[in-house]
């Protein structure tokens, strides 16, 4: 029934997974959402699929995670599964890729203020979803939107997992999962399983690799810079000079505030970093969290 409730105006894009986003025209109410939908070849992946629009379902109180409008599923002719899920609107210019893009040409910097309300709104986000035991697993410019006062919305919830805590107080929030997300954007753990020894899984704390990705898209919009082999430690880069270098640059023009969270973020081994509700603790502790 609800697929019947929304006409198709305009395809803004195609994906991976089969994927194509739509603009579309809420019958009724005349209203514009955005519908994303999605092919399956089988039950089992209409299944695994369908996982996004769950993780959409449970995190609808917070104004940085895209409003989730609900989802429909049916079979084709082509014996294959199409899933559908409807979502706001967001003007596709303040996609964080596409505003990053125009800053470099301009050499438009974001101001002190700018980039500080963009990192807290944004460690405000991911902690909610820590907090509800979501991990995103694929934090990249693409995937986030900036709106006119500087908060960041987070989007597209289609490799994101839950986390089941199991009472294991030893390595909290660690397991052995698949690895999900964008290669330039991986924690170096993800990195160097997924390009070095070619595995697929790897055991690691999934929300301190997702604080990684997160510090890399925040480096890259303050210093208007690619973040490429950031996450490397190999003879052709290494990543950890780079970031330290990458700072202390960054140091000349924002605050130390910025500078120690972006360093705290982007601590190469991951029993060093904070997660996210760490993170947000460090700032509330700091007198800093004021967006």
């Amino acid at each position: 029934r609800l697929r019947a409730d929304f006409k198709k105006l305009e395809l803004f894009g195609t994906g991976k997974k089969n994927t194509r986003v739509f603009k579309v025209k809420h019958t009724k109410t005349g209203k514009i959402y955005v519908l994303k939908e999605v092919e399956a070849r089988s039950l089992d992946k209409l299944n695994e699929y369908k996982e996004e629009a769950v993780q959409l379902s449970k995190v609808q109180n917070h104004p940085n995670i895209l409003q989730f409008y609900g989802y429909y599923f049916y079979e084709t002719p082509h014996n294959t599964y199409k899933l559908g899920i409807i979502s706001e609107s967001i003007d596709r210019e303040s996609n964080l890729e596409i505003i990053y893009r125009k800053r470099v040409k301009t050499k438009q910097y974001f101001s002190e203020n700018e980039l500080l309300t963009i990192i807290y709104s944004l460690i405000d986000a991911f902690a909610y979803l820590e907090y509800v035991g979501i991990c995103h697993r694929d934090i990249k410019p693409t995937n986030l939107f900036l709106l006119e006062n500087y908060q960041i919305k987070v989007i597209d919830f289609g490799e994101s997992k839950e986390f089941v805590d199991e009472d294991d107080e030893e390595d909290e929030h660690s397991a052995l999962a698949t690895i999900r997300g964008t290669p330039q954007y991986l924690s170096p753990i993800l990195w160097e399983a997924h390009v070095i020894n070619q595995v697929n899984k790897v055991e690691h704390n999934m929300f301190k690799s997702d604080v990684f990705s997160a510090g890399l898209v925040l480096y890259q919009m303050a210093a208007l810079s690619d973040v490429n082999g950031f996450n490397q430690s190999t003879e052709q880069s290494n990543g950890e000079r780079l970031i330290r270098n990458g700072l202390r640059m960054l140091g000349k023009k924002y605050s130390n505030k910025i500078i120690e969270i972006l360093n705290l973020m982007l601590k190469f081994d991951e029993n060093e970093r904070p997660n996210f509700i760490e993170l947000e603790r460090f700032l509330v502790k700091n007198n800093d969290y004021i967006i």
